[in-house]
């Protein structure tokens, strides 16, 4: 089948057409995928600062409790004197 210049002009104008189409289409599903990526990174980052925070909190609420337990096991050392 042989194609007139015309309607080969029309099927390489309507490809030009589908292959831009499709171009925007990975464009956009890009810039999702970014977004999406990004937001992910970010919630990972603010739990690990949560993380860091909470873990530096119960240390210190262990110290605390482990002070107390030193205090309350030695109120009897003065009696002692």
């Amino acid at each position: 089948m042989r194609l007139s210049l015309r309607e080969l002009i029309n099927d390489v104008s309507k490809t030009s057409e589908h292959v831009a189409a499709s171009a925007e289409e990975l464009m956009a599903s890009a810039e999702h995928t970014t977004s999406a990526a990004n937001q992910v990174a970010t919630a990972i980052q603010e739990v690990a600062s949560g993380s860091e925070i909470q873990g530096s909190n119960t240390i210190e609420s262990a110290n605390a409790v482990s002070q107390l337990a030193i205090e309350s096991n030695e109120w009897w050392k003065p009696l002692m004197l």
